[in-house]
């Protein structure tokens, strides 16, 4: 809005823009964003195998064991523990290492990061987003004449 002096309501962006923390920023300012949630890392016993239940403060793993236990962080964050649960877990091998057993790291904003992510696969959110290539493409034909950076 500084640079332009037009008022902006609402911006579509990358992944590299719909973190948490940005998210955040946006919805603070009163701006909308729409960018695709980060992907997280693939593989069966990665967070998002995993069911994070917000409202009950609980979160439940792939071999269907739910717990409540965790550690608050100053941050607001959580980590859940899974220790008794994993002793005699026939997924164990595959899901830790840890002596102690399994833990997952809950992000303080957490809520805004599943909002995306199930707007992001609803029909609205997909037929948004795709809007984003008209940008992606606008962005290429501009490197192409070496203009790597907006004013």
């Amino acid at each position: 809005q500084e640079n332009s002096g037009l008022i902006i309501s609402e911006v579509l962006g990358d992944c590299a823009y719909g973190g948490a923390e940005t998210r955040c920023e946006f919805a603070d300012s009163k701006h909308s964003l729409f960018a695709k949630v980060p992907a997280l890392p693939g593989g069966p016993f990665v967070k998002g195998a995993f069911k994070i239940d917000l409202t009950t403060n609980q979160v439940t793993c792939p071999a269907g064991h739910t717990t409540q236990i965790h550690t608050q962080h100053s941050d607001g964050g959580k980590t859940f523990h899974f220790d008794d649960y994993c002793t005699h877990c026939p997924l164990r091998e595959a899901c830790t290492k840890s002596t102690k057993g399994r833990s997952l790291k809950v992000h303080p904003n957490e809520r805004e990061l599943q909002q995306a992510r199930t707007f992001q696969n609803s029909r609205s959110g997909r037929d948004r987003l795709k809007k984003r290539l008209v940008v992606e493409n606008n962005l290429s034909r501009f490197a192409r004449y070496g203009i790597t950076t907006a004013p």
